[in-house]
């Protein structure tokens, strides 16, 4: 049984096998992200992307960089440049999410000189209401088994009742010689 239930949940958060009620059609995918897409305007925006930190002294380097992605393509990418308190995150708002129904959100990094990733790098789900105020508490994606230098995070969450958006942020923190790179964004 136990066995059972852990092949069905790898295979739903793979995305491998989907779940609807009776009458329901499955969601289609809210954002799919497996090649940045850079502004016209300036090679380190990305479209739909901002950076948060809560203050400027402790804001890490952020870039788009073309080739860091996996297979050589593009990947959002942070760096802390020798600032040991250095701490942000890319983050995309989602809209149009529905309270009670249950989400899948994935993403893939690559980190160089961080000590200790599981403290440094997280993705945070952050549930908002219609006026862009925190509902519930956020939800923290899990590491899967590293494939080469590429480390996959899933998590699968019920949005909370009155949830209409989520900030979804890719971070880095607290990794004074540290860098990430981020692909693979799926939600």
């Amino acid at each position: 049984m136990a066995r059972s239930a852990c092949t069905l949940g790898i295979l739903l958060a793979l995305g491998l096998l989907s779940v609807s009620t009776k009458g329901e059609t499955p969601m289609q995918p809210l954002l799919q992200f497996h090649d940045v897409v850079l502004s016209a305007r300036h090679a380190d925006e990305v479209k739909g992307w901002t950076t948060s930190t809560v203050a400027k002294e402790i804001a890490p380097h952020f870039k788009a960089d073309a080739e860091g992605g996996r297979g050589g393509k593009a990947a959002l990418e942070i760096r802390a440049d020798g600032n040991p308190a250095a701490c942000g995150a890319w983050r995309h708002t989602i809209d149009g999410i529905l309270p009670g129904h249950h989400y899948s959100f994935h993403s893939c990094y690559r980190a160089e000189g961080v000590e200790f990733e599981r403290r440094s790098i997280w993705m945070k789900v952050d549930w908002l209401d219609e006026k862009g105020q925190r509902v519930g508490q956020p939800d923290y994606a899990r590491p899967g088994r590293r494939d080469g230098a590429w480390t996959p995070l899933d998590l699968n969450a019920p949005a909370p009742d009155r949830a209409h958006s989520c900030h979804l942020d890719l971070a880095l923190a607290w990794a004074t010689r540290g860098a990430v790179w981020w692909d693979d964004i799926e939600v």
